[in-house]
C-alpha cells in the first residue's frame, strides 16, 4: 500500500537587527504562514524510478534507479556532518548535464533570464540529490512534488523552507514516521543547514532553524535561541502585511555600503548599531510581556514605536530606498507603521497589523499599496515549524508521462 507523505515548512521574516547583526548585535526572526509544501509518494520497486516536479523553477524530471545509483549513490559520503566537496562536484556535473540536455534547442533570445532559471534549476536539484543520498542511503523509488507560497529570492527563506521540506520528507519516507522526536527535529535542522551551505556558502543558520522549529528566534554572534514555542498555547499572535517593492537588490552590496561607513566613521555608526540592538532586545522583552499579559493597545504601541525607530535608523545607514520610504509613509497615513526587512535597498517591507485595527482600514491600505504597484501578502508570525503527515488516501500510480533517463 503506497501512502503519500505531505510535508510543509514556513518561510521567515527578519523583524529587527538587520545589518547590526553583522557587527555582533542581536537579530530577531519569526516564522511566517507562507509555506512550502511537498508531497512524496513511494513507488513500487518494480517501477524503479525517481521523479521530481519543482514547478517554481520549471523542473519536471525522471530518472531510473540504475542511473541514480551509478551516477550519485555509489559516490555518497560516509558522513553528513559537513559538505563533501568532491561528492558535491559530482552531483553538480550530473545535474548540469541533465539541465543542458533539457535546454537543447530552446530559444536563447533572453540569455540572462534563461541563465537565471538554469541557475535555480541546478541549485534546487543539487540540494535535492545531496540530501537524497545522505538520508536515503540506497535508491528508494518515489515521486516528489513541491508547491510554494513563498516568493523566490525575496529574503523570506524560500530556499530554507525547501531544504527543510526535503530533509523532513526524505527522513519520513526512509523511517516511515510522521511523528518527529526532538532528535529528529535536530537532525532535520542540521541536514537543512547542509543544503543551505550548498546554496549560500556560510549561512547564519537562522533560516533553517526558523523553518524547522517555527516561532521566534533570537540570533547573536552565531548563537541561536528559540523563543515562544508555537506548539504551546500563547497569548502572542502577531499579524503583518508583507509588501513587495519589486525593486531588486544585492545583499552583498548593501552590507559593503554599511561596512564602508563603519570604517570611515566608527564613532558615529557604533551608536546606531547599539540602538538597533536595543530595539531588538526591547522587542523580545515586549513579546514576553505579551505572553504573560495578553494583547493590549499599549503593547502594540510599543512595538510600533520600535518599528518606526528601526526604519529611521536603517535609513540613516543608507540601506532604505524611495519605495520603502513610500511604503512607510502610506502606512503612517493610516496610523500604522512599517520598516524594511532584510538587506533593504528594495525587497520587502512589513507593516504590523494590531488586532484592534479595523479591517476596512487594512483594506484601504492594501488598495493604496496596490495602486502604487506594490504586491502584498497578509501573514501571521510565529507559526508552527515543519509538519509531516501520512495521507490516508492510497495513491494510484501513473507513470505514463515519465520517461526515465
Amino acid at each position: 500500500m503506497l501512502r503519500q507523505i505531505s510535508v510543509s515548512a514556513p518561510s521567515k521574516v527578519i523583524l529587527h537587527g538587520e545589518h547590526a547583526v553583522v557587527y555582533g548585535r542581536s537579530a530577531i526572526a519569526a516564522s511566517l504562514d507562507l509555506r512550502t509544501r511537498m508531497y512524496l509518494t513511494p513507488i513500487a520497486k518494480e517501477n524503479d524510478i525517481l521523479q521530481v516536479d519543482f514547478p517554481d523553477v520549471s523542473v519536471t524530471k525522471c530518472w531510473s534507479g540504475k542511473t541514480i545509483s551509478e551516477e550519485i549513490l555509489n559516490y555518497k559520503p560516509d558522513s553528513s556532518s559537513d559538505i563533501d566537496v568532491d561528492f558535491l562536484a559530482k552531483i553538480q556535473v550530473f545535474v548540469a548535464a541533465t539541465i543542458d540536455s533539457d535546454n537543447d534547442g530552446q530559444d536563447a533570445s533572453d540569455t540572462n533570464q534563461n541563465n537565471d532559471i538554469k541557475d535555480l534549476q541546478i541549485a534546487s536539484l543539487t540540494c535535492f540529490f545531496y540530501l537524497y543520498a545522505v538520508i536515503c542511503d540506497k535508491f528508494i523509488p518515489m515521486k516528489i512534488k513541491v508547491e510554494s507560497e513563498i516568493p523566490l529570492g525575496a529574503g523570506l527563506g524560500s530556499s530554507a523552507a525547501l531544504s527543510v521540506c526535503l530533509a523532513s520528507g526524505l527522513y519520513a519516507i526512509k523511517h516511515r514516521k510522521s511523528e518527529l522526536s526532538d532528535e529528529a527535529y535536530e537532525e532535520i535542522c542540521q541536514l537543512a543547514l547542509l543544503s543551505e551551505k550548498i546554496l549560500h556558502g556560510r549561512p547564519s543558520g537562522i533560516d533553517n532553524t526558523v523553518s524547522t522549529y517555527g516561532g521566534f528566534v533570537h540570533f547573536k554572534q552565531g548563537q541561536l535561541e528559540s523563543m515562544l514555542d508555537p506548539s504551546k498555547s500563547t497569548n502572542v499572535s502577531l499579524r503583518i502585511l508583507l509588501v513587495n517593492t519589486k525593486v531588486p537588490r544585492k545583499t552583498k552590496d548593501l552590507v559593503e555600503k554599511v561596512k564602508q561607513q563603519y570604517q570611515k566613521h566608527p564613532s558615529v555608526i557604533e551608536p546606531i548599531l547599539d540602538s538597533i540592538d536595543a530595539i531588538s532586545l526591547s522587542f523580545l522583552e515586549q513579546i514576553k510581556k505579551m505572553e504573560d499579559e495578553g494583547d493590549t493597545q499599549e503593547h502594540y504601541r510599543h512595538l510600533n514605536h520600535l518599528i518606526s525607530y528601526n526604519q529611521n535608523l536603517l535609513s540613516t545607514l543608507g540601506v532604505s530606498h524611495v519605495s520603502l520610504d513610500e511604503i512607510a509613509t502610506i502606512a503612517k497615513s493610516f496610523g500604522l507603521h512599517a520598516k524594511l526587512t532584510g538587506a533593504g535597498g528594495g525587497g520587502f517591507a512589513f507593516l504590523l497589523l494590531p488586532p484592534f485595527v479595523m479591517e476596512a482600514t487594512i483594506s484601504d491600505v492594501k488598495e493604496k499599496l496596490a495602486k502604487r504597484g506594490y504586491d502584498h501578502y497578509e501573514a501571521n508570525l510565529g507559526v508552527n515549524g515543519v509538519r509531516v503527515q501520512f495521507d490516508n488516501n492510497i495513491v494510484e500510480e501513473d507513470n505514463s508521462e515519465c520517461i526515465s533517463q
